[in-house]
């Protein structure tokens, strides 16, 4: 059967020491002595596939292993997770260097996943003709030296590997994998662990650390989510060393388009030039930056060609006046050079705007408590997820149901709806095999079993949750988040307004 594990790798980058990204654990790729054996084994076969050049191994750099889920939702997550690390990563070394290019281009941080090969599904092997070219090309190569092993099989033991999320390949025991570039530097003062803690730790990257600390999904967040990293994949397109200017040029213009949400349509041109002078604040000569790249921009997308790459130090209108005659005009700086660094400034105010916003609970005054008992009920429904993650994804509105409450009554919330998202909730914890009293699982489960009234229901809720209490404030590994969401939860069930609601209905006043 095969190892139902997927290994990563960022041979050009370094680290010394384990460090995570969006929940991967990435180390050494010469520290691999406490991993299981199977485990080690293929990092160690895969580790040693990567070549600068020609009979040059590189060696310590940094990589990682993953359990492949069994789901395809939960799959697809850490395939988005594993893209969104990659991203942040490539975001970290391509900031503006100084020369006028960036730090580290793109290929630089390029990254690699392999999973054993499954042809025939679950073998662990891969077409031998996929690994070694044969003799079936002809004349169009020439084989030098290939030993008996590696001679032309039906299937071998192999595995399927992808570059940078997008290109397939096969390898074996024995391949060797070089560079996209010809020539890839090794810089000396890089270090992943160091740089990623250095640079979250500069105050106007605060709001950056979540992304890249964090396994969750930011769904209190869900647009700005995307928006970072649609917005980081075309600004890193732009930081590619096999680029040419007017590549550049239109992708980081997409970058920014992304990032900032402009609208296409009429008067495209002066709403992004708004939102980039809202976002960057009134620096002297911006105006006339934006003017100049959105025409270099124009003239890349229409004609091909960008008709200058150049900035012109000069104020708009004084840049207007000199262009009959541009020998009067100093080139300073590359237009492409700003742009960069307008990107990275303009995604540091959207995410830590956002970011604010949410601290405060903003957002959450433009939900009614109805509407969160829907999502609530919808996420605990999905039983393609684990019972943990589902309670989990609720969290943040079952934190905000009470603390956003506007009524201790709640008249427009369906008494139903809170019993039935109880229930829910209650089933999704009692399967994660709680460990907790008898007493307490008793509670739990004559309240998901119970057939009687509304008003019998919210007694057995008080039980639950009085029992659930008593479970969290013990010192005890039974106090899970888990169990610290249930218990919000049912501290808005129980409360007076609901209960008082049930048994006047159930009992009217004659």
């Amino acid at each position: 059967m095969a190892d139902p594990c997927v290994y990563i790798f960022l041979p050009y980058l370094t680290c010394r020491k384990k460090f995570r990204v969006r929940g991967i654990e990435f180390r050494n790729s010469e520290d691999v002595d406490d991993l299981p054996g199977a485990t080690k084994d293929h990092l160690i076969t895969l580790r040693e596939m990567f070549f600068l050049q020609e009979n040059v191994r590189l060696k310590g750099f940094a990589c990682a292993s993953l359990q492949l889920p069994s789901g395809e939702p939960e799959r697809s997550r850490q395939s988005r997770h594993i893209y969104e690390a990659h991203l942040l990563i490539a975001y970290l070394y391509s900031s503006p260097h100084p020369s006028g290019g960036v730090f580290l281009p793109f290929e630089s941080s390029s990254l690699f996943t392999f999973t054993l090969g499954d042809s025939p599904p679950g073998s662990g092997s891969v077409p031998s003709s996929l690994v070694w070219q044969g003799e079936h090309l002809g004349d169009r190569v020439s084989i030098l030296g290939q030993p008996e092993s590696k001679k032309p099989r039906d299937w071998i033991p192999g595995y399927v590997g992808t570059r940078n999320e997008n290109e397939m390949f096969w390898v074996a025991k024995g391949s060797r994998i070089y560079p996209e570039s010809p020539h890839v530097a090794i810089n000396f003062s890089q270090e992943l662990s160091f740089d990623i803690e250095r640079f979250l730790s500069q105050p106007h990257n605060w709001a950056l650390r979540p992304f890249y600390q964090y396994e969750r999904d930011m769904n209190d967040m869900p647009e700005v989510q995307n928006r970072l990293f649609v917005g980081l994949e075309w600004y890193l397109r732009s930081c590619r060393k096999s680029s040419s200017p007017a590549e550049e040029i239109v992708n980081v213009a997409i970058a920014l388009e992304s990032l900032l949400r402009v609208r296409p349509g009429e008067s495209l041109t002066e709403r992004f030039k708004d939102a980039v002078t809202t976002l960057v604040g009134p620096v002297p000569r911006l105006d006339s930056w934006l003017e100049q790249f959105y025409s270099a921009r124009s003239k890349a997308v229409h004609e091909g060609v960008p008709h200058q790459l150049s900035f012109f130090a000069a104020d708009r209108d004084a840049l207007k006046k000199q262009r009959r005659s541009e020998n009067d005009l100093t080139p300073h700086r590359s237009l492409i050079e700003y742009a960069r660094r307008i990107f990275r400034i303009c995604l540091t105010a959207v995410v830590s705007s956002a970011t604010h916003a949410t601290m405060t609970g903003f957002p959450g005054l433009f939900v009614h408590n109805r509407e969160r008992l829907e999502a609530v009920c919808k996420a605990l429904r999905d039983t393609s997820i684990v019972a943990d993650r589902r309670i989990g994804s609720v969290a943040l509105q079952v934190g905000e149901l009470q603390e956003l409450s506007t009524n201790i009554m709640e008249p427009h919330v369906e008494i139903g709806q809170v019993l039935g998202a109880a229930k829910l909730l209650l089933e999704a914890y009692k399967s994660t095999a709680p460990a907790i009293s008898v007493e307490a699982l008793q509670a739990v489960d004559q309240m998901i079993q119970t057939q009687g009234t509304d008003s019998e229901k919210f007694k057995l809720l008080e039980r639950c949750s009085n029992c659930l209490r008593t479970e969290y404030a013990s010192p005890t590994a039974s106090a899970s988040q888990s169990l610290a969401t249930v218990v919000t939860f049912l501290s808005y069930a129980t409360t007076a307004g609901f209960a008082l609601r049930a048994y006047m209905r159930e009992n009217p006043p004659e």
